[in-house]
Order: C-alpha cells, then structure tokens, then sequence
C-alpha cells in the first residue's frame, strides 16, 4: 500500500517558523522546571518526577511558591522580578494559538504575498464565531503602500476583522523570556547559592517520638 502525507497549508518559511517556536517553547518550559528545582535544592533528575506534564499555568503557581518561601520572606528584591516575569509567560497565548488553532491558506491577496501569509482561526466553545490572526513568515514593512492595500483586501475578507502578527516575532519574544530565566539561574547562584531549605523526611517522626506521652 502506498503512502502519503498531508502537505501543510502554509509555506516552507511558515513551517521553519513554527518549528522554532516549539523548539524555544520547550527550551523556556525546561528552564521554568530547572528554576524551581534550584530553589527547592533537588536535582533536574527528580525533579522531572514531580514537574513532568506539568503545564505552565501549574509551573506558575509551583514557582510562585517556592519564590515566596525562598524569597520574599527574605526581602529579596529577585521575587517580585521572577514573579512579574512568570505572571507574563502564563499569559502568553500566541504560542498556543499557532500550535493548536486551525491553519487556512491565503491566496489572492496580493502577489508579493502568494503563499507568505496564513490565517489561524481561533474556535471554543464558549465563542463559537472564530476569531482570525493573519501571519506572516517575517516581520513585513506596514508602512509600504502595497502592503497596505493587501491588508485592507484581507481585512474584508474576514469576520471579524484579523489581527496581523508575524512568526519570526513570537520567536524573538519566546527568546526574550528565556534569556530572562536564564538571568534568574545566574544570579541565585551569586545571591543565594544554598538551597532554601534542609529536608529531613525522618525530622516529623522525631518531632512526635520527643514528645511526653499522657500517663
């Protein structure tokens, strides 16, 4: 039996793109879970026990505490920066947006522009009308004429009218917050190289077999 594949409804540059994108994604989520792990003072290797299939909504909230208990009770002037900073990625819906919305192809618009531009429209069930965002591979000039007239032919032809964004764009801003994570790393090596807390499981029991028993 024969193979085949299902071609991608954009072009090349739009799939070099995305693959970027994921690739960083997975690059900043990484960098998250080694954040927290060099706060709670146990290694990478456990720590993808208890982080593994862990989302960010869920790393925010995880990062969030260990900062307050290894931070901010110490008046550390790093909690509020890791905190606004994890506070922007949990936020960030573009990525989401590329991965899991639904890809049309857009032909006719304008020649320059025949098979460089895509749209994701965006369906839930709580707005079923979709919602478009028109992409472009690279950063595009909107003060040229003729990508002007392009952009007014697209507007038209969606409902409602489509946000442009721009692939290589999301990249660099992907970038941008881990290069901030990865500042966060560097200097709770310099400010506090010892871990928070020392963990003794056996600490409770002794606790309890210290205490006077009831005659």
């Amino acid at each position: 039996m024969s193979k085949w594949h299902i071609e991608p409804s954009f072009m090349p540059e739009h799939s070099k793109e995305l693959g970027r994108i994921v690739a960083l994604w997975a690059t900043l989520e990484h960098l998250i879970d080694g954040l927290i792990c060099q706060m709670a003072g146990i290694g990478l290797s456990a720590g993808d026990v208890f982080l593994y299939n862990t989302g960010i909504p869920t790393k925010k909230a995880i990062l969030e505490g260990i900062s307050s208990l290894y931070l901010k009770k110490h008046g550390h002037w790093l909690y509020q920066k890791i905190v606004k900073t994890i506070g922007r990625i949990a936020q960030y819906q573009k990525r989401n947006e590329l991965v899991h919305c639904n890809w049309v192809r857009i032909r006719g618009i304008a020649p320059q522009w025949s098979g460089t531009a895509a749209l994701t429209a965006n369906l839930s069930r709580r707005n079923p009308n979709p919602t478009y965002t028109f992409w472009t591979a690279r950063d595009m000039n909107m003060d040229d004429p003729e990508t002007k007239k392009a952009m007014n032919r697209m507007r038209r032809s969606t409902k409602p009218i489509a946000t442009v964004e721009s692939l290589e764009e999301v990249g660099n801003e992907i970038s941008d917050f881990i290069m901030e994570i990865l500042e966060y790393v560097h200097l709770l090596k310099i400010a506090l190289p010892l871990p928070p807390l020392k963990h003794d499981p056996l600490l409770y029991k002794h606790s309890l077999a210290s205490r006077p028993t009831k005659p």
